[in-house]
């Protein structure tokens, strides 16, 4: 390659490069993966109103993508009863709102930490009350359209 063939290659590369650069910078903010959580009254697997209105945001997020997995983690705290079925119906109620929701979601993976793996510790009441919860980790094959757009309410219902 003679020096105006190279000179012509290098003013090529670097015309492309800020194209390249904000195509990056654009796929860096798409989200392929995001969690959230929601939580349960002691020894109950009912969805809570607060825990619908977060799974409702949640669905909101998802509109227009297609979600490839969705992870749900469930947990118990010590002490409640019969606490690996317990986090297996938290799960299952969390399933049976997402399936009957618009949301594309290709596969469900549900993995029952039960009481044996808290997130915090059981020696406190607040600590047990972290502990009954299912998180929710999503996995995109298709990004949502929208991303960042506020979703419904936040915060705690009245």
């Amino acid at each position: 390659m003679n020096s105006s063939a190279a000179s012509l290659a290098a003013i090529r590369i670097a015309m492309m490069l800020p194209l390249t650069l904000a195509c990056s910078v654009a796929l860096a903010t798409t989200p392929l993966h995001m969690t959230t959580d929601v939580w349960f009254k002691e020894n109950s697997s009912l969805l809570e109103p607060n825990a619908v209105v977060e799974l409702e945001r949640l669905v909101c997020k998802l509109k227009g993508g297609r979600v490839d997995v969705l992870r749900l983690y469930a947990h118990a705290a010590k002490g409640e009863g019969n606490p690996e079925n317990l986090a297996l119906g938290r799960a299952l109620a969390v399933r049976a709102l997402m399936l009957a929701s618009p949301a594309a979601i290709e596969h469900i993976v549900i993995r029952n930490g039960s009481d044996t793996e808290p997130v915090k510790s059981n020696a406190t009441e607040a600590g047990r009350a972290a502990n009954r919860h299912v998180e929710l980790e999503v996995s995109f094959a298709k990004p949502p359209m929208g991303w960042g757009e506020e979703c419904g309410p936040r915060g705690q219902l009245p």
